[in-house]
């Protein structure tokens, strides 16, 4: 007996060892399975506050329950925590579930008030792009308001492709017609175009040699213009250009006619040959009476001015 209270003694360091490392060894179990309850808890506040607009529920419910799946998990094969340690985050996550759960349930009342409406506005616009389409092309713009209502709603889900066909029907023969009528005009512009660019062919060939003449031809030419209707948008600048460059030019003969008959503009030409004329006879006296080589240079340069200024006087009078 006394032999095997001492061996028995003799093991009690041992034993307590294996005491001190079992502990550690739970310790640290303990701390890992918390962490990884952390971030389980964690997880869940981060699903159940993100966007309800932006939120793929379908993904978002999936995620949810893996991470409930975890948790279980955990409880069942991990170490056993200590309540006071566990309880908190299990609130955490508890409490996110929940309201993760009240927001979806949420989210979808409303999806489905929303929906109903939008299949309610939907019927209402079908029936009104119906009655337009009997108005055909003129009420194409009409019909593009509707399609931007449309667009604005909620997807109704079944019976949404059925509202959808009878809408783009209605809107099919608007816009049919419009595009015949489009054609039309695009037909009617080019023939305008033609007649417009002959009234220009026209206008350019008139003769400036009569300016009374070719202001009457030039009148007529613009008021057959005036009474054609609209032209291709991209050909509007190159007439205009073209009309435009005639006007100029009759109108710049016209100014320059009315400055070389206006008497009063004829009395200052006048006046000044006169002038010019005494001031040459003068120089020409002053020349002749001069021995100064230096200033019978000088005034011979002036005389020169002097004729070159005349010539161009009479020139503007003619």
């Amino acid at each position: 007996i006394a032999s095997l209270r001492s061996r028995v003694e003799s093991l009690k360091p041992a034993l307590e060892a294996l005491r001190e490392e079992h502990k550690k060894k739970t310790e640290e179990a303990v701390a890992k399975a918390l962490v990884e309850k952390e971030k389980i808890a964690a997880k869940a506040e981060q699903i159940a506050n993100r966007d309800a607009a932006k939120t793929i529920w379908k993904n978002a419910s999936k995620e949810m329950q893996d991470l409930f799946e975890k948790w279980q998990a955990l409880q069942k094969s991990g170490p056993r925590v200590p309540k006071a340690q566990a309880d908190p985050i299990w609130k955490r996550f508890s409490k996110a579930r929940a309201k993760f759960e009240a927001d979806k349930r949420a989210f979808f009342a409303d999806l489905d008030k929303r929906v109903k409406e939008a299949k309610k506005l939907k019927a209402d616009i079908v029936k009104q792009a119906e009655a337009l389409s009997a108005k055909g092309a003129d009420a194409a713009d009409e019909f593009k308001r509707l399609q931007d209502q449309w667009k604005k709603l909620a997807r109704i889900g079944k019976g949404e492709d059925a509202l959808w066909e009878k809408f783009k029907a209605a809107g099919d023969v608007i816009f049919e017609q419009k595009k015949a009528e489009d054609q039309k005009l695009r037909e009617q512009e080019l023939e305008n175009y033609n007649k417009k660019l002959e009234l220009v062919e026209k206008a350019e060939k008139i003769s400036m040699d009569d300016l009374k003449s070719a202001r009457e031809q030039l009148t007529k030419v613009n008021t057959e213009w005036s009474q054609i209707g609209r032209v291709p948008r991209d050909k509007v600048r190159e007439l205009d250009s073209r009309m435009s460059k005639i006007e100029s030019s009759l109108k710049q003969k016209e100014e320059e006619e009315w400055r070389r008959t206006d008497p009063e503009s004829q009395h200052r030409s006048n006046s000044l040959i006169q002038q010019l004329e005494q001031a040459i006879s003068d120089l020409e006296k002053q020349i002749a009476d001069t021995s100064d080589a230096k200033k019978k240079k000088e005034l011979e340069k002036n005389l020169e001015a002097r004729k070159s200024w005349l010539e161009a006087a009479k020139q503007a009078t003619d």
